[in-house]
C-alpha cells in the first residue's frame, strides 16, 4: 500500500510539473510585413527637409525592396506633392521585389512649403511611405517668368529614370 501511495504522489507531482510548463506565455510578436522604403543619401540627392529657390530642379533617389517575410512584389509607388492645400499624385504600376529609381522634379513657382510623400505599395496591399518638405524661397540669383513656370507645372511635375529587379 505504501508502494501504491509513493507511485500515485510521484505521478500526481509530474503530471502537474508538465501541466505548469505546457502553460507558458504565448508569443504574440507580429512580424512586419510592410516593404522597405528609403531616400538615396549621397550627394547631389535631396533627402531630407531642405530649403531651394522657386522654379528648382531637384532630384530624389528612392529605393524601396519586397519584405523578405511576405514576399509580395512590389505594384505600385505612388508620389504625392502638397502644397497650399492642393495635392498632385502620380501613381506608377510595376512588377517587381526590388526597385532603385532617380525622380526628377521642379519646386512649385511660388514661395511656400511642399510635402513630398513616396509610397510604395505590395501585391499583399501593405504599403510603407517615407516623406520630405521642401521650403521654396525667392532668392535674387534666379530670376523666373511666372507664365512658363505655371505653365511647365501644369504638365507632369516628375520624371523617372532607374531599374527594377
Amino acid at each position: 500500500m505504501k508502494r501504491q501511495l509513493s507511485f500515485f504522489f510521484t505521478a500526481v507531482i509530474l503530471s502537474g510539473l508538465a501541466f505548469m510548463t505546457s502553460c507558458s506565455k504565448s508569443s504574440s510578436t507580429t512580424v512586419d510585413q510592410t516593404p522597405t522604403i528609403k531616400f538615396v543619401t549621397i550627394n547631389g540627392y535631396v533627402s531630407t527637409d531642405v530649403t531651394l529657390p522657386v522654379n528648382t530642379s531637384f532630384k530624389v533617389g528612392i529605393v524601396a525592396t519586397s519584405n523578405t517575410n511576405s514576399g509580395a512584389k512590389l505594384t505600385k509607388l505612388t508620389i504625392t506633392r502638397l502644397f497650399g492645400g492642393s495635392s498632385n499624385s502620380q501613381d506608377t504600376v510595376i512588377a517587381t521585389s526590388a526597385l532603385t529609381i532617380d525622380i526628377m522634379a521642379k519646386t512649385s513657382t511660388t514661395v511656400g512649403q511642399e510635402k513630398w510623400t513616396y509610397k510604395v505599395t505590395d501585391s499583399k496591399s501593405q504599403t510603407k511611405e517615407i516623406s520630405l518638405t521642401i521650403t521654396t524661397i525667392v532668392t535674387l540669383e534666379k530670376s523666373t517668368n511666372t507664365d512658363d513656370a505655371v505653365r511647365n507645372e501644369r504638365r507632369s511635375f516628375i520624371t523617372f529614370t532607374g531599374k527594377k529587379d
